[in-house]
């Protein structure tokens, strides 16, 4: 490019000068000269542009890789942890219900023998009250035989 400058430079001098008469060709030659030139120097530009855009498409890859691969290994000793604490639980519930089912085990018998005293007892009562009241009649009775009046007047 600073050759072109220079080229453009000199051919304006002699032009002016009046060394060279001017030449619209010679300049649109220049001026094509300068054209390739800029494009040449865009597309490298583009070229170098495109492979840091690669280089840093491949790096942020790599980055996403890595989070990815990590993010798996945080997830899966979660999901262990999560297993573990799970099992920890069944455990813990399993052992639980095996304390309450005994537990109430105890008290059906416990209140099973307690209602069976509560019958025996009320059975004894019921007893005894029907022969209270049997012996309470006969006694009525066999007094009443003895009485002649029924009212003292």
């Amino acid at each position: 490019m600073e050759a072109l400058f220079n080229q453009f430079s000199t051919m304006s001098n002699q032009i002016l000068t009046g060394d060279n008469p001017f030449n619209p060709y010679d300049v649109d030659h220049l001026l094509h000269l300068f054209e390739l030139e800029a494009y040449n120097s865009w597309s490298s530009s583009a070229a170098a542009s495109h492979a840091s855009a690669f280089a840093f498409a491949a790096e942020a890859e790599s980055s996403i890789k890595a989070v990815e691969s990590d993010m798996d290994a945080l997830i899966a000793a979660a999901m262990d942890e999560f297993h573990r604490t799970v099992e920890e639980a069944e455990r813990l519930s399993e052992s639980e219900t095996r304390g309450l089912v005994g537990a109430a085990e105890k008290v059906k018998r416990a209140g099973e023998s307690v209602g069976s005293a509560a019958a025996v007892a009320s059975k004894r009562y019921l007893d005894g009250a029907v022969a209270s009241a049997t012996a309470t009649m006969r006694s009525a009775f066999g007094s009443a035989g003895k009485i002649k009046k029924i009212y003292p007047y």
